[in-house]
């Protein structure tokens, strides 16, 4: 006998029942937040409320000066904003004294950094007034220098960029510096032309300016991208702020590097920050005549000259001091000109004339071609002796 099949009873999907129960938790979460009871009141004291006011109105003050500069920073660059780290030595100073007093001159700082206490002379007497000797710590426990024909000094040198940074304080910080200039004490700067190259440029941006040596086989064996330190390095402040505080680890990474200027170009690199190349500056690797060199300058301010006392005197006929003297004598008279090439062809009489600015003035037969005059004529010889490598 058949049993009674129980009534069959529709079921809801599955799917449809999902998404009932999402659209009602929406509706309820809608509801709620148009009936949100209205917040208390605030637990703190009317005097608590107005200072946290107040701290709030000084900290948006405060975001808005930084993020916009002031009047002070606006203002042209001057020489009073360049501080000049100088690396020296007990043996070297006394003969380049005669170089610092002819170029160093006030508004610009000077720190020039010894390997030990200066010569008990009158050193102190004849130094230029606003160059300030220091002597740099002793770091050749902390940054052995490994490399077999490297310069024990370099170490010493390179750490310039950081002591110097600790010596700037107090009322040696009035103006606040712009630019930190790394040199030797055999380099020369055309102060006028210096401060026109470095107001090219934002002292608030990280800027590494400098120019690779004249020699292709120095760029070979140190490097084509860093700044040669006996032409000048031009740091901006707030980039020398941050090499700073990363130069002794970076120093310990690099025992390999022949110089101080191929270290602070390695640390400047780890900090992201590539050269600018600016050809004024000059570390002038050659020896012997390098009026060739100088009669073809490119279309630039000259800006620095270095290792003026391994060439012959710039003038024919005179010592190399005197020589020197000239020439910076007729840089300072006319800074922006010196050594820029002007070219004259006289067709009556056939020649052609060549002046280098305050420098030289050649005269040649017929018409020379152009770039034939602008062309380095090669009167020096190599600075590695005997290589037949420029």
């Amino acid at each position: 006998m058949a049993t009674p099949s129980s009534p069959s009873h529709p079921r809801i999907p599955h799917r449809l029942f999902l998404l009932a129960l999402t659209i009602l938790s929406l509706l309820l979460l809608l509801h709620l937040h148009r009936h949100r009871p209205a917040p208390p009141p605030s637990l703190l004291a009317p005097s608590l409320r107005a200072t946290a006011a107040a701290v709030a109105t000084q900290r948006a003050e405060s975001e808005r000066r930084s993020s916009s500069p002031s009047a002070a920073e606006l203002a042209p660059t001057t020489l009073a904003h360049v501080v000049f780290g100088i690396a020296s030595s007990r043996r070297t100073l006394p003969l380049r004294l005669s170089l610092l007093r002819l170029w160093l001159r006030p508004p610009a700082r000077a720190f020039l950094f010894l390997d030990g206490p200066a010569p008990a002379t009158d050193t102190a007497i004849s130094l230029p007034s606003n160059l300030r000797v220091c002597v740099s710590s002793d770091s050749s426990r902390r940054f052995p220098y490994s490399h077999p024909r490297g310069l024990p000094s370099a170490v010493r040198v390179a750490r310039i960029a950081k002591e110097l940074l600790l010596e700037v304080r107090g009322p040696l910080r009035d103006p606040p510096p712009r630019w930190l200039v790394l040199a030797d004490d055999d380099t020369a700067f055309v102060l006028p032309n210096l401060l026109h190259t470095l107001s090219k440029y934002d002292w608030r941006e990280p800027w590494y300016l400098g120019a690779r040596s004249e020699s292709a086989a120095q760029n070979a064996w140190h490097g084509f991208a860093m700044a040669y330190g006996g032409g000048g390095i031009a740091v901006s402040w707030p980039l020398a702020t941050r090499l700073a505080r990363v130069l002794d680890s970076c120093l310990l990474r690099y025992p390999h590097l022949y110089g101080s200027d191929a270290r602070i170009y390695a640390c400047l690199a780890e900090l992201g920050v590539e050269l600018t190349q600016e050809p004024g500056f000059h570390q002038i690797d050659l020896h012997g005549d390098i009026s060739g060199l100088l009669r073809a300058h490119p279309l630039t301010p000259l800006v620095s000259l270095h290792h003026l006392d391994h060439v012959y005197p710039l003038y024919p006929g005179m010592d190399r001091s005197t020589a020197v003297e000239h020439f910076f004598r007729v840089a300072n008279a006319d800074p922006l000109r010196i050594l820029q090439q002007t070219v004259c062809y006289d067709y009556s009489k056939a020649i052609t004339v060549s002046i280098a600015w305050g420098y030289s003035v050649q005269v040649f037969k017929g018409s020379v071609l152009l770039p034939d005059l602008l062309a380095v004529q090669k009167t020096f010889v190599p600075w590695k002796r005997g290589s037949q490598c420029y």
